[in-house]
């Protein structure tokens, strides 16, 4: 897509080990990306950036890890790279975890089960355009932008309704 000379690379961060060694692998055979980080959490990957002269351009935080968590791990990267497209990895699609990675400044949010050929074109949109629209967040804008009677539904403020279209909006 970017031609040969290109190279994005990736940091992983997750407690699965098997997930993230089949990721990196995937990672490593999609043109123009390569994996600069694995990582088993969220300290480990911060204790990791520290000692390499890696400079990904691309996260991807597993939600749910022991010792630093995903939502911690997030605030962390944005702190010390501000510029940082993130993207937030999990099981989970309930509305607290969507919204808690985007607050915390992922630019999307993946399950875990998405298709391989779906996964790429989210590392791709993410590096070009600084979002990616999932299934999952969109269905969530959606629901926020739309609005709904339905008392089992979650409610957001105005603030927080504009804090999500512009998270998932704006590219970086």
């Amino acid at each position: 897509m970017f031609g040969n000379e290109v190279r994005i690379p990736v940091a992983i961060a997750d407690d699965h080990q098997l997930f993230l060694k089949s990721l990196a692998l995937l990672i490593s055979q999609i043109p123009n990306f390569e994996m600069a980080v694995e990582a088993v959490n969220g300290k480990d990957l911060l204790n990791k950036l520290a000692l390499t002269k890696a400079n990904p351009d691309i996260f991807l935080i597993d939600v749910d890890m022991p010792v630093m968590d995903g939502l911690a791990t997030t605030i962390e990267l944005k702190k010390i790279y501000p510029l940082a497209k993130i993207i937030a990895l999990s099981m989970k699609d309930d509305d607290k975890s969507i919204l808690s990675m985007l607050k915390a400044g992922c630019c999307a949010y993946l399950l875990k089960d998405i298709h391989p050929n779906e996964f790429e074109k989210a590392l791709f949109q993410v590096y070009t355009m600084g979002y990616y629209y999932s299934d999952v967040t969109y269905k969530f804008a959606k629901q926020m932008t739309l609005g709904s009677n339905d008392p089992k539904n979650v409610k957001f403020t105005q603030k927080e309704i504009i804090f999500v279209q512009l998270a998932c909006c704006a590219s970086s």
